[in-house]
């Protein structure tokens, strides 16, 4: 295995993403693919606010500081 796949591995494995709804998987999965808040909530048939609110959770959750990390984390998990 190469360094870099064990690295990203470990990374993933920080966080419990059983914390997380199905509905804040599917968000998730969706910021990795750089889609932005109203893309999201268009693609959902919800709110822009929901969608925000539900990003924000996933950061507490997940005990990360910012936006910057949810979509870094979003990419190392689904791309």
């Amino acid at each position: 295995m190469s360094k870099s796949y064990i690295r990203i591995v470990n990374q993933i494995m920080q966080y419990d993403l059983s914390k997380l709804s199905n509905r804040q998987k599917e968000i998730l999965r969706l910021l990795a693919g750089d889609l932005s808040i109203d893309a999201i909530s268009k693609r959902l048939s919800l709110t822009s606010r929901t969608i925000s609110g539900h990003q924000q959770l996933i950061i507490k959750l997940l005990g990360l500081d910012n936006e910057a990390e949810l979509i870094q984390l979003a990419k190392s998990v689904y791309l």
